[in-house]
């Protein structure tokens, strides 16, 4: 699962608007890529962390980065019609819920 921000340029005072999409992450042609990510969990992120240049692994073993909820990691990458990705901490796994869910998206700001 993904969020995807919409591909043009908001104003200021509008609401972003948000989408989600089945197609593979780097061909979504947006402004941002907002994945959601399971504390720990960076094995399922083997194709953001190419496209970052291995920043998704490097970020985890920092500790810059573990998937706490509500976490946030901006990445570049290369290779992909969206230019940038935003990691957001989904914290752990089996305690995921609708109010988490809800948090998550949330907190994806741009």
């Amino acid at each position: 699962m993904f969020i995807r921000v919409g591909g043009v340029m908001q104003r200021a005072y509008e609401v972003p608007r948000f989408g989600t999409s089945p197609d593979a992450l780097s061909s979504i042609d947006t402004d941002l890529v907002a994945i959601p990510v399971f504390q720990g969990d960076h094995a399922a992120l083997h194709d953001v962390d190419a496209a970052a240049g291995g920043e998704v692994v490097a970020a985890f073993e920092r500790g810059e980065f573990t998937g706490k909820t509500c976490e946030l990691l901006t990445l570049t990458v290369t290779g992909w019609r969206a230019r940038r990705v935003l990691l957001v901490g989904a914290g752990e796994r089996r305690q995921m819920s609708a109010e988490r869910a809800r948090r998550v998206g949330a907190s994806v700001t741009i």
